[in-house]
């Protein structure tokens, strides 16, 4: 029976690696600025990041100073990565009327852009659907939009460029969440609690987050890498 047990486990552990082993990506580098690094699964040393490499789940990618890159998921949703960032891949399906994307930000600035497709199921099925990005203290999701996550000196700001979308402290005891339209930006404070109500972003505000995100446009042909060639299918 004890033999019997170890086999069963001995099996159970040999599947899980070969899934991790052929799990296919669920997205690739498309553009790529400065120095950036990803730590993957099972690693103990982060890689240089280059221009159309896989993106996986578990992945954690790092933007070093005046570093930027960009991710395009499968579905054609897109998460830019602002200099100083570190954020990792927490979870990505994409299959039939679903799609879950979390993004979970450890530090720094990101931009989470939904694509036709998501934007196509979420407004057929709103709760099987969505595109969340997690910081220490908050979850902000988006509706078929555009929105901008920060993560510094401990506050959580989220700021929607277009459409609409969603922020909420996950330990609030209140679980308040509030909805954000596009120009609206909502705070959620180092000590936590609820977030702020959101108020009209300033054009300073907006034209800061936007360019800490948005590639570059190259001064040359070697400044900056973006990716060329076929889209990404599921």
């Amino acid at each position: 029976m004890k033999k019997s047990l170890i086999f069963i486990g001995v099996l159970f552990l040999i599947i899980l690696f070969a899934e991790s082993l052929f799990a296919a990506p669920v997205g690739k580098i498309t553009s790529i600025e400065g120095r950036v690094d990803v730590l993957k699964t099972g690693k103990n040393a982060a890689a240089p990041v280059s221009l159309n490499d896989p993106v996986d789940v578990g992945d954690i990618y790092r933007a070093k100073s005046a570093s930027k890159a960009e991710i395009t998921f499968i579905n054609k949703n897109i998460l830019r990565i602002a200099t100083n960032t570190r954020v990792e891949i927490k979870e990505y399906m994409s299959e039939g009327e679903q799609s879950s994307g979390i993004m979970k930000l450890h530090r720094g600035r990101v931009q989470a852009i939904s694509g036709d497709e998501f934007i196509k199921k979420v407004s057929a099925f709103a709760e099987g659907n969505k595109f969340e990005v997690h910081t220490p203290n908050a979850v902000a999701g988006i509706r078929g939009s555009n929105m901008i996550v920060s993560f510094l000196q401990n506050m959580t700001g989220t700021l929607f460029i277009t459409g609409k979308g969603y922020q909420f402290n996950p330990n609030d005891p209140e679980k308040k969440i509030v909805n954000i339209v596009a120009g609206g930006i909502s705070f959620v404070a180092a000590a936590g609690g609820s977030p702020t109500p959101p108020r009209k972003a300033t054009e300073a505000e907006i034209a800061i987050q936007v360019n800490t995100v948005v590639p570059t446009p190259p001064k040359d042909p070697g400044a900056q890498q973006v990716a060329q060639g076929p889209a990404l299918t599921t």
